[in-house]
C-alpha cells in the first residue's frame, strides 16, 4: 500500500491527475485497513482526480464496515442522502453493501428495516439485493426468508436458483428438514 500510494501521490508531479476509476482503486487498497485514511482522500476528491462518485462512496462505506466501524459507515450513508449531487445519490449498490455488512455484523433487524424501506425511497432491490437479505435472515430466521421469497416479484422480480438454495440451507441448518425437503420439491 506504501509502494501504491507514493505513486498515486507522485502522479500529479509527473503532469498526470487521476480520474475516478485510479482514485477508487486507491481507496480500494487503503479500505483494506486504513478506512479512515480513504475517507481523507475522498473528501480531497477534487484535489486527485475531481469529484468521488457513488461508487467512491459505496468503497469506503464497505471498507469501515469491514473494519467494524459501523458508526462512520452509516454517518457517511447519511452525508451522501444530505448531499443530494446527482452522482452521490445512494444507490441499490449502496444499499446492498449496507444490508449486506449490518447482516453479517449480527444487526439483522436493521438490516430488514433497510431493506423493507427500499422502495419508500424509489429504489427496487434486485435478485442481488435479495439474496444478500435471504442470506441474513437465512441463519436465525428461515420462515421469513421464506416469506420473503415467495414475495419475490415484490422485491425485485423473480428470485433465481440461488435465492431457493440459500433458504434450503437456512432450512437445514435450523434443522427445519420438513420445509426444505418441501422447497426442494417446489424447485
Amino acid at each position: 500500500i506504501e509502494d501504491a500510494r507514493e505513486m498515486f501521490f507522485g502522479l500529479s508531479v509527473k503532469g498526470l491527475h487521476p480520474d475516478v476509476i485510479t482514485c477508487n482503486i486507491m481507496l480500494h487498497g487503503l479500505c483494506k485497513g486504513l478506512p479512515n485514511e480513504a475517507y481523507v482522500l475522498l473528501k480531497k476528491g477534487g484535489d486527485h482526480g475531481g469529484l468521488p462518485d457513488s461508487c467512491c462512496y459505496n468503497t469506503i462505506i464497505k471498507g469501515f464496515f469491514q473494519n467494524k466501524d459501523t458508526s462512520n459507515a452509516l454517518q457517511l450513508l447519511d452525508k451522501m442522502v444530505v448531499k443530494r449531487y446527482e452522482e452521490l445519490v445512494p444507490n441499490i449498490v449502496c444499499y446492498s453493501i449496507i444490508i449486506d455488512c449490518t447482516c453479517k455484523n449480527g444487526r439483522i433487524e436493521y438490516a430488514r428495516e433497510m431493506f423493507l424501506g427500499l422502495s419508500a425511497k424509489g429504489l427496487h432491490p434486485d435478485v442481488i439485493t435479495c439474496n444478500i437479505m435471504l442470506h441474513g435472515l437465512k441463519e436465525g430466521l428461515p420462515n421469513e426468508a421464506y416469506v420473503l421469497l415467495k414475495k419475490g416479484g415484490d422485491h425485485g422480480g423473480l428470485p433465481d436458483s440461488c435465492c431457493y438454495n440459500t433458504i434450503v440451507k437456512g432450512f437445514f441448518r435450523n434443522k427445519d428438514t420438513s420445509n426444505a425437503l418441501q422447497l426442494l420439491d417446489k424447485m
